[in-house]
């Protein structure tokens, strides 16, 4: 009875919840594109689906666009105005993305170029995107990109229609375009998938590495196994044991241990599984700088390649061969997968280059020296510049060879003892054959003050890195000498010496004189820092910046190149240079002729002579005139206005005003000649007139 007299209640409730219900969805917020009104700016009938090409370009530089497109008969995308090269596959998903959804919020309609500039959007600088789909040479949209008026919005347009939109995705810096400089042009290099090799480390058995120098091959093979007791039948049933230890099964073998051994090449010695590890996994996972044009394999030093690594796997998988090149021994490098059916040229980094094909010293322990530098105490150096002999005296290094009067570099010299008692090998070669070690043009031998004595012979330049071939003490091992040592050890000899004329400062000089052919002139520097310049015997007031900098370039003068064992000028002389100082006592700089852009330097109390560029001489040799100090410009002439002949009556009498009577004899003196002014421009024939004296 009382479910009865509720059922009543109960539909009244079921109908208001419906009612509440219905009114919810009524009320229900609008999407946010019903909320902002954005508007599709496509054509009708385009999905992600459809798109199988792009070109990208700036108004400004139609020319340079590039272009996107779809393998045939695959999903695979292609730089196709980049010599085919493979894209990224996730960069073009993320750009299929955006530009198969573009709708923006309208923004302003613009009747003109001139109302499309605040945007960008004009087609000059506008970044143009044109899209086809499969099969089509016509585009099935091409929209306009402009400048951003925010972090995470563009303004957008359609071709042929000036409403301007703001649109989210940002067409342009997903091509790799950033900033406000609308007249960049889009690059390839942000679209190209740079992944050369992702192998996988564990499947490697085999590494065979060949460079120009050296062939090495790694195997992975089975750790030789221990000998195994055998057992009598007396120990294997012992006691107690009986038939059921006969009907134990045999314990399962444990499974076979591997161990990375070299099989091929190398100079001697176990090898560093280190270095073997770091190949593995550049191997594992190999990523380029970028792709270059494959048909030029000739200047990436593919034709032929110089070096190759074939990898080998494990069940029977095909072998990968990876061909390099390296033009340069100290620059970036290139590699080619040559078993891949595609001919990509990858640019390499010199550091990843390396990994690739590491050097000798990352594989093996190789000859080096580790010697006290204190201990050494004479050093003997052969180059195609000079010899070079030093010696160790009161704990500091003195040049024995060559001579000359000049301050010695003691970084220098230390460098040189440092660096050949740590010297250690960098490389090493096969065979010596092409290395240059028969007759080599650069030999150090040192020893030290024991007696222990080592020589170090260097020959041609590395085929395979950034040095040059090398033996030790005269043993048949063909190393490698790193460029950096080699470059501090065979030092020029002048490097040897302070190559700077003088020891003392601008400030320091008093005068210079000056005398050459057809200009002499003196420069004083006066108390009170004023300058005086004195030509045939009449002084001027000297220009203060002209005369500071003379000074300065001859107190800063450094020799270009000592000329040893020569004393003497020889030919015209082009110039002296004559100076005193406050502490008292001179200096005379004499300068021969030019000769290779270069004159030939004698100072005097130095016994060698000096070789400098012209271009550092010319400065010190300015004219005479050139140092005076500037007459200042005349005066601006006034005209006044005339007086008027006609006497005026003073205002307060209206009186004309008695005339001055004019001076006695005044009557009588004669009148100014006129001004001629000749304004006709001489001929050519016309000769000078005469300097005034």
């Amino acid at each position: 009875m009382k479910l009865k007299s509720l059922l009543p209640l109960v539909v009244i409730v079921v109908i208001l919840a419906v009612l509440v219900g219905v009114k919810k969805v009524k009320e229900r917020p609008k999407a946010f594109v019903e909320q902002v009104g954005l508007v599709s700016l496509l054509p009708e009938g385009v999905s992600k689906g459809d798109l199988a090409k792009f070109e990208l370009y700036v108004g400004a530089k139609p020319d340079q666009k590039v272009v996107l497109a779809m393998e045939s008969g695959s999903d695979k995308w292609r730089v196709a105005s980049q010599f085919n090269a493979p894209v990224k596959q996730e960069k073009i998903k993320e750009f299929l993305e955006a530009a198969s959804g573009l709708q923006g919020e309208f923004r302003s309609k613009a009747g003109s170029d001139a109302d499309l500039e605040p945007f960008n959007l004009t087609n000059e600088k506008a970044f143009h995107v044109l899209a086809y789909k499969k099969d089509s040479d016509t585009p099935a949209y091409h929209v306009l990109v402009g400048s951003t008026p925010g972090m995470k919005s563009v303004f957008m347009r359609a071709d042929g229609n000036t409403d301007v939109f703001v649109e989210d995705s940002n067409l342009r810096q997903l091509a790799g375009l950033y900033g406000d400089d609308m007249e960049k042009a889009p690059e390839a290099d942000p679209w190209f998938d740079n992944q050369v090799l992702d192998l996988n480390k564990e499947e490697i058995t085999k590494i065979a590495l060949k460079s120009p120098d050296k062939e090495l091959v790694f195997e992975l093979q089975p750790k030789p196994g221990e000998p195994q007791k055998e057992e009598t039948p007396a120990e294997s049933q012992k006691e107690g044991e009986g038939e059921e230890n006969a009907e134990k099964k045999e314990a399962p073998k444990p499974p076979t241990e591997y161990q990375w051994v070299l099989a091929k090449g190398g100079p001697g010695g176990a090898h560093k599984q280190g270095g073997l590890d770091s190949l593995l996994r550049k191997l594992d996972s190999l990523t380029s700088n970028g792709i270059v044009d494959p048909s030029k394999k000739a200047e990436w030093g593919l034709d032929p390649a110089g070096f190759s690594c074939v990898v080998s796997f494990k069940e029977e998988k095909p072998e990968v061969t990876i061909e390099g090149g390296r033009p340069e021994s100290d620059g970036d490098g290139y590699v080619r997968v040559a078993t891949n059916t595609e001919d990509i040229v990858y640019k390499l980094s010199k550091y990843s280059f390396n990994q690739l094909w590491p050097k000798g010293a990352d594989f093996f322990d190789l000859p080096k020296l580790q010697l006290d530098a204190a201990t050494l105490d004479r050093i003997e150096v052969k180059e195609p510049e000079g010899k070079i002999v030093l010696a160790r005296k009161d704990s500091a290094w003195t040049v024995v060879e060559p001579v000359a009067d000049l301050a010695v570099q003691n970084s220098t010299l230390d460098t040189v003892g440092r660096t050949l008692a740590a010297w250690k090998a960098e490389d090493y070669a096969d065979s010596p054959g092409g290395c240059e070690l028969d007759a080599p043009q650069r030999t150090v031998t040192f020893k030290t003050a024991s007696g222990e004595s080592h020589t170090v012979v260097v020959g041609g330049k590395s085929k395979y890195f950034d040095g040059a071939y090398a033996r030790l003490d005269g043993k048949p091992e063909v190393l490698a000498m790193g460029k950096m040592d080699v470059d501090k050890v065979f030092v020029p000899p002048k490097n040897l010496f302070d190559r700077r004329l003088f020891d003392f400062g601008e400030e320091d000089i008093t005068s210079v004189q000056v005398r050459r052919k057809d200009d002499t002139f003196l420069v004083e520097r006066k108390d009170d820092n004023a300058w005086s310049v004195t030509i045939e015997g009449t002084s001027y007031e000297g220009d203060s910046t002209a005369c500071e900098e003379l000074f300065s370039g001859i107190a800063q003068l450094e020799a270009t190149d000592i000329l040893f064992g020569k004393t003497s000028l020889k030919g015209e002389l082009s110039a002296t240079i004559g100076l005193t100082r406050k502490a008292g006592g001179g200096a005379t700089i004499t300068i021969g002729p030019e000769t290779g852009g270069a004159h030939t330097v004698a100072l005097e109390g130095k016994k060698q002579l000096f070789s400098i560029e012209t271009g550092e001489i010319a400065p010190l040799l300015p004219t005479g005139n050139s140092l005076k100090k500037p007459e200042p410009p005349p005066a601006p002439e006034t005209s006044a206005a005339p007086e008027s002949t006609e006497q005026q009556p003073t205002p307060e009498t209206g009186e004309t005003p008695e005339t001055t009577a004019a001076p006695e004899g005044a009557a009588n003196a004669p009148e100014s000649p006129p001004i001629e002014v000749n304004v006709t421009a001489p001929s050519s024939d016309t000769p000078a007139p005469p300097a005034a004296k």
